[in-house]
């Protein structure tokens, strides 16, 4: 088993994560030497469609290239990218362009659509072991350095311990939180997970880590909670170093904290093997793919991050469903507001 280092390639923030190549598929061609070194990498068909390119004939009878940009169908399947912060604010709009252009109501956010035996779309196993990743991948012991230090006259230490809590909490917040709800899901029977295998590992996470992380939390300012996780009685206000421990945790509890992320990533590890982020990713992505082609037929918009349809542009040959990047569906989606505005003057 790896042990953590700080250098460990890990995932982006939610609003970076799907900008990992974004200039890859925008509208605007990228610079030819760039091109070639792509198709090098990934082959001329994979190329084409990435750029959104076609060779039509011109009138001297030779090619040229265009690019062509893929609106939504109302015959088919469409899977849109997105970047989720972007889509969430814009929601009940895209809803209702979408149900315009399809002629159907239905619009899945990624991890609505559901494959034909009723699981989700988007495993719920690879989503989990991402999450866990993500902490894992902080590295905390630089963290339980930091607050080593404390124990010495270092002038420094207090404010780097402080700088690098704050600056590691959210991150911790918000893929904890996550990897709690979604986990929440599969124990009421919300989210299906079929692979008995899957089913034993995520058991063994509900009876032998959930109390231990949430209770980790209960140590943090009063300003965070995680709904339905139980809670442990507030501890009274001490100080060391003039710290307070209502703000900051002991450092053996953060080391406890750490040995049950390693426990817990080790068991998504042994399942999954020593992947990175993303290779988790991708296996997501394929899996996403796997669900679109066998539902092609279902009309409707399926929303899924950006990365995901860059994954399935280069990982495969032509979709029998409508595969649309973020940029063209942006297009179409402002098009469509600005004519509904200019309708309102």
């Amino acid at each position: 088993m790896k042990e953590p280092v700080s250098n460990k390639k890990s995932l982006p923030s939610p609003a970076e994560s799907n900008e990992r190549t974004n200039n890859m598929t925008s509208n605007v061609p990228l610079p030819i030497g760039n091109v070639l070194q792509m198709q090098r990498l990934v082959g001329n068909k994979a190329i084409s469609q990435l750029m959104g390119i076609n060779k039509v004939s011109n009138h001297q009878g030779g090619s040229q290239q265009i690019v062509q940009r893929k609106a939504l169908s109302k015959d088919k399947l469409n899977v849109a990218g997105e970047i989720h912060p972007e889509s969430d604010a814009q929601r009940e709009l895209e809803r209702a362009f979408s149900a315009e252009k399809t002629g159907s109501p239905n619009y899945w956010q990624e991890p609505e659509f559901k494959t034909l035996d009723g699981a989700r779309a988007d495993p719920t196993f690879h989503r989990l072991h991402q999450y866990m990743d993500y902490l894992y991948s902080l590295n905390l012991n630089t963290l339980i350095q930091r607050h080593d230090e404390l124990n010495g006259d270092i002038p420094e230490a207090k404010q780097n311990y402080i700088n690098n809590w704050v600056t590691v909490t959210p991150y911790i917040t918000e893929n904890l939180n996550a990897f709690f709800k979604e986990l929440k899901k599969y124990e009421n029977g919300t989210l299906i997970v079929s692979d008995e295998s899957e089913q034993k590992i995520l058991n063994k996470i509900i009876k032998n880590y959930r109390q231990s992380l949430s209770g980790f939390w209960s140590n943090l300012t009063e300003t965070f909670e995680i709904p339905e996780l139980a809670v442990a009685e507030p501890k009274p206000k001490e100080t060391t170093k003039g710290l307070e421990i209502s703000d900051f945790l002991f450092v053996h509890e953060l080391k406890l904290f750490w040995t049950y992320v390693t426990e817990v990533f080790k068991l998504f590890e042994e399942k999954s093997g020593n992947k990175n982020a993303e290779e988790i990713s991708l296996a997501r992505s394929m899996a996403m793919n796997h669900a679109a082609e066998s539902k092609k037929d279902e009309k409707g918009v399926w929303k899924i991050g950006n990365d995901h349809v860059k994954d399935i542009i280069i990982k495969t040959d032509e979709q029998n469903y409508n595969l649309i990047t973020r940029p063209d569906f942006i297009k179409e989606f402002q098009e469509w507001e600005n004519q509904k505005t200019s309708k309102k003057k």
